[in-house]
């Protein structure tokens, strides 16, 4: 439990709201309207689009909602609605499952001993009809914060952005061990379906996984397979446009977000990490960066990261790390309990950038830190790729989260296998 062992220069909350969260992987209210979750003055105004701004050629419309920072600016959350009742769910594309906590939450603490709710710090639960479970399937997640989380899949109507969709396989996380912000209720994610975490238990006794990891249509795959409920059908790619600080961004589903920035985009497609030999582009959504530019020396590199908005940080092979961290003036110091780097606030940063298909895109100088900081000590924006079992991700697993995107407008174009990304305007 990395969260719990190390607490000298930072705050255990501080500490594990950075760590993301990425699994280790094993082996309607008839007649009620949506109401919107009231918004807050802390969420400053959003770059809106321009209209006359020169579009890609999309043929199919793009729906839009507003992505929330919250957990002191370094997560990320939007409006999700299970049988019209809205909470907001952290915004995960390193994640399959979409989940809530039922109201009947058991919040356990890192002994695994059962505390009171609260502790977990959730949002609100889901409190709408009940959504039964589905024969015997249960979900079994491990995050990379430490947190447990349990429960019980059914159906349910959801709704995000305009767009509904009926009977959508989706969560009720009954218990575990959570580390919340207050405002999170659960996780959204928009993975593909190779990394959800149904087991079809074959002892309905137990609500202990006990039985085969099962696939099934997650809801971003559901939104454009079938045609959402009084909508026409979407794309099937979704386009994210974070703006860091207060900022939050947006999301669309089946186009561009909207926001003004340069539609010079360039094209990387999805490579499989190698996950027990195999490399399924299928699995998360993989690229490979051609190289880095750390203060005006290039470098070609061969490794394969997964686009992630559910991490914080970008988190690279260990020697690319160390150069980069190196580079700050002081340099930043690794500390294995923390898998981060670490310095001073105020430290002179490098000039870094990632070559991906043919252009180059450079990182803010305000966005080589994590937003977060403790007695004038910060944790920089790039650290060691995640420690999983090596025969699992035997050439190690990366990520470019979100310190990477929000320098970008990313477009996860399923349809096309890969990605798309231009340099998003300030």
């Amino acid at each position: 439990m990395i969260c719990a062992r190390f607490t000298p220069f930072f705050s255990f909350a501080w500490l594990c709201s950075i760590v993301l969260a990425i699994p280790p992987r094993r082996g309607y209210q008839p007649g009620l309207k949506p109401r919107h979750l009231k918004s807050t003055l802390r969420y400053a105004r959003l770059t809106k689009f321009n209209s006359s701004t020169h579009q890609p050629s999309f043929s199919l419309p793009s729906h839009n909602t507003i992505v929330r920072p919250t957990n002191q600016l370094s997560q990320h959350v939007i409006e999700v609605h299970f049988n019209n009742i809205p909470r907001y769910l952290l915004l995960d594309t390193g994640s399959a499952d979409t989940w809530m906590i039922s109201p009947d939450f058991q919040c356990l603490n890192s002994s695994y001993a059962a505390v009171p709710q609260s502790d977990c710090a959730f949002g609100d639960p889901y409190t709408g009809p009940e959504i039964h479970q589905t024969r015997n399937e249960t979900y079994d997640q491990v995050y990379g914060t430490g947190e447990v989380l349990f429960g019980t899949y059914g159906q349910a109507e959801v709704t995000i952005a305009d767009l509904t969709v009926q009977n959508q396989k989706v969560v009720l996380v009954n218990r575990g061990y959570g580390l919340g912000d207050h405002v999170r209720s659960g996780v959204i994610g928009l993975a593909p379906r190779a990394v959800t975490r149904l087991f079809e238990n074959t002892n309905a006794s137990t609500s202990q996984p006990n039985g085969t990891v099962t696939t099934y249509s997650p809801i971003f795959e559901s939104m454009y397979s079938y045609t959402a409920y009084g909508q026409d059908p979407i794309a099937p790619l979704f386009s994210l446009a974070l703006e860091r600080g207060e900022g939050g961004g947006y999301i669309a589903f089946g186009g561009l977000p909207p926001i003004n920035f340069t539609h010079d985009f360039t094209f990387t497609p999805f490579k499989g990490i190698n996950y027990y030999g195999s490399y399924d582009p299928g699995r998360y959504y993989p690229i490979q960066p051609q190289g880095f530019s750390l203060n005006g020396q290039a470098e070609a590199t061969d490794y394969r990261a997964i686009v992630d908005s559910g991490t914080a940080a970008n988190r690279l092979p260990q020697d690319i790390a160390d150069r980069v961290n190196a580079a700050f003036n002081p340099p930043a110091t690794y500390y294995p309990s923390l898998d981060l780097y670490v310095t001073v606030c105020n430290a002179t940063v490098p000039s870094f950038s990632f070559s991906i298909g043919d252009e180059v895109f450079a990182m803010s100088p305000a966005d080589m830190f994590l937003p977060l900081s403790s007695n004038g000590l910060c944790a920089t924006s790039f650290t060691r790729g995640f420690e999983f079992a090596s025969d699992a991700y035997p050439e190690g697993f990366y990520v470019l989260g979100d310190a990477f995107l929000n320098s970008v407008v990313a477009v996860f174009d399923v349809g096309a296998g890969g990605m798309w990304f231009a340099m998003h305007d300030y």
